[in-house]
């Protein structure tokens, strides 16, 4: 029996490094449990009877026996699993990583991987393992076989210090953990699992893009994430740190190390979006009623028939609304948090001097703001925090480090589209306009701007400096990928002087500053005509509402 159970070890080792396993049934993932093996393997399964000698676990449709002494642990799904089924690294940040390596993978099928990520291509990522008789093992995984990263959770002081102000901030909110990111949010049901799959898959879609520069690196802290529900909080809460709320759905913060987001497909705007259905179906119960009236019995089912159908356009009107507030807050989410992990990751980085804790009376003063009823009182503190904002501005020094607006806000625009590197429909409409009008910028006014939005310049240019940035970074990330990690990592590392930025990024891609400019001018050309991705939004409700 010893020959066999180890012979049943090595086969789900096997199995883990196998790309032949079907995903299993996603329905069954949220009564199944973690059992941690101590060759450093993991599996999800059900499991189907314990004694002190041994386990028995049902895994992939197969009845597994395991001796007891080759199991580290089981974790039970009441334990750290989730309501959603999200299966999360670290959920109780006191708890040891159960894993050797940093992040693992979560394959479909189940297994959690534990080995060392050492390549990242287009469709598969290599996992060298470690084998206890010396040596090692690489093996290929296909991308769509795998479910997630799985990070370690970041407990060192200043990543305590963040959460424990967040905890005195927003005392209503609860705190999910997922792993390398904490999330505070008064969000519930489907939307707060959206949030999380998003928030997973984008931590996960960033490391492997970014391979190149990321596998030498760990994050300095743990990564925090706000949301609110309530969208009079945010405009609120965004008001005091001096952030349009009406322009800006989400922001993250370096000073507070924080990303602050609403969530426009939370349970506030779909009620007020379902009650606004109900209003106008009984306005046309009403109208309808009062044809009926006025006509014979005869005509009374055909006026019904019409009041139904217009009825049903309006409710399909607004369940397409609701989808597109829904995307402005995870196209949202996927910018931002790309802002945090590189900042977080040390890749990306403005520091004001002198910057020191958030000050308590202004924390207190926040909570006051969001837990008032009383709007003079709300007018009052968001007008004394303001003042307090300016005064903070004008006494800092902004000290720039391996920070550059266009690379910033190019990548995250590049990791915002709803499947990475995808035509970003809203940037690419200004960006033809702005070719259209011969208003290009010329690189060397692109690169110029140093730390944060483009500030300075009017909205309309700022909108076409974010569009040139996304483009720029999609055709460098299409055509120069390896050159343009390599200039992202000597970024990283080097403070540029004078145009040295400009001199390692022609450096890194192999062309002279106008001829990588015209190619990226074709490449913009190459696009086909698009219309205002807005007045098609428009256009598409007005084809609802009026079709027949």
């Amino acid at each position: 029996m010893r020959k066999i159970t180890r012979f049943l070890t090595l086969f789900l080792m096997i199995l883990a490094f196998s790309n032949a396993v079907s995903a299993s049934d996603e329905d069954t993932k949220t009564s199944e449990s973690m059992v941690y093996l101590k060759n450093g393997n993991a599996m999800r399964c059900k499991v189907l009877r314990e004694d002190p000698r041994s386990v028995t676990v049902r895994w992939q449709g197969l009845d597994v026996y395991l001796q007891r002494s080759e199991v580290e642990r089981i974790e039970r799904p009441s334990e750290d699993t989730p309501g959603d089924g999200i299966i999360l690294a670290d959920t109780n940040t006191s708890q040891k990583w159960p894993y050797q390596n940093n992040p693992v993978l979560m394959r479909t099928n189940g297994l959690a991987v534990d080995g060392k990520i050492v390549k990242v291509e287009e469709t598969q990522v290599t996992i060298r393992k470690l084998i206890k008789e010396g040596g090692a093992v690489e093996m290929d995984f296909q991308k769509d076989k795998i479910e997630s990263l799985l990070f370690q959770a970041v407990t060192n002081e200043e990543s305590a210090k963040i959460e424990k102000r967040l905890r005195e901030l927003f005392p209503k909110m609860r705190v999910h953990r997922l792993g390398l990111v904490t999330l505070f949010t008064d969000s519930e049901g489907s939307s707060l699992k959206t949030i999380k799959n998003a928030i997973q898959d984008q931590m996960q879609q960033i490391y492997f893009n970014f391979f190149e520069i990321l596998k030498d690196r760990q994050p300095q802290i743990q990564h925090f994430v706000v949301v609110f529900d309530r969208l009079t909080d945010y405009y609120e809460y965004a008001a005091t740190d001096g952030v349009p709320a009406w322009l800006c759905p989400g922001y993250f913060s370096p000073k507070e190390k924080t990303l602050f987001l609403v969530n426009y497909g939370g349970d506030q705007l779909t009620e007020i979006l379902y009650q606004v259905v109900l209003d106008q179906r009984e306005a046309v119960d009403s109208y309808a009623g009062g044809l009926k009236g006025q006509v014979d019995q005869y005509y009374h089912g055909i006026i019904e028939g019409e009041a139904q159908e217009v009825k049903n356009r309006i409710q399909s009107a607004i369940t397409y609304m609701t989808g597109t507030f829904s995307d402005v807050t995870l196209t949202t989410l996927r910018h931002e948090i790309t802002h945090e992990f590189f900042h977080d990751w040390g890749l990306q980085t403005i520091v004001v001097s002198g910057m020191t804790e958030p000050d308590p009376e202004r924390i207190k003063k926040k909570r006051e703001l969001l837990e008032t009823q009383d709007l003079e009182k709300k007018k009052e503190l968001i007008l004394e925090l303001l003042r307090a904002k300016k005064r903070e501005n004008e006494d800092a020094e902004l000290q720039i480090n391996a920070a550059n607006s266009w690379f910033v806000e190019g990548t995250a625009e590049f990791m915002a589209t709803t499947g990475v590197g995808r035509q970003n429909a809203e940037r690419l409409y200004a960006l033809q306009e702005t070719r259209r009008q011969n208003e290009l910028w010329p690189l060397e006014n692109l690169t110029n701007y140093r730390m944060g939005s483009f500030p300075g310049v009017s909205t309309k240019v700022a909108l076409a400096a974010y569009a040139q940035s996304w483009s720029f970074v999609d055709f460098l990330m299409k055509k120069y990928p390896k050159g343009f990690l390599n200039y992202l990592q000597k970024m990283s590392r080097s403070e540029p002087k004078d145009f040295d930025d400009l001199l390692w990024l022609t450096e890194s891609v192999g062309k002279d500053l106008r001829e990588l400019e015209k190619e990226w001018h074709a490449y913009i050309d190459s696009f086909e005509k698009i219309e205002d991705p807005q007045i098609d939004q428009w256009f598409r409700i007005h084809q609802i509402l009026n079709s027949r």
